[in-house]
């Protein structure tokens, strides 16, 4: 079976919040993705340039690398913050 992590997700402001279940194997790069879509965060600006999320720990303060397993970076119960940039000329 599967371990999996118990973590709480935010949005930049703070106001979103979702506590979720993740795979320890699963990459930052793909907790990204499904928590961006969990909270229903946009992806585009008003200008529809592309807006790409990063994620950090809460309790350290690093960025975290999308190439890491949640297991590599994360630890029970801890919380996240989705950090949006926005890659100009991206968009139409």
């Amino acid at each position: 079976m599967t371990q999996a992590l118990n973590i709480r997700a935010l949005d930049v402001t703070g106001q979103l919040e979702k506590h979720v279940r993740v795979p320890q194997e699963a990459s930052v790069a793909d907790l990204v993705d499904a928590l961006v879509d969990e909270l229903a965060l946009p992806t585009n600006d008003v200008n529809g340039d592309r807006i790409v999320y990063h994620l950090r720990s809460e309790k350290s303060g690093a960025q975290l690398s999308p190439a890491d397993t949640a297991a590599d970076v994360l630890e029970q119960d801890e919380t996240v913050r989705l950090m949006p940039e926005i890659v100009p000329g991206s968009g139409r």
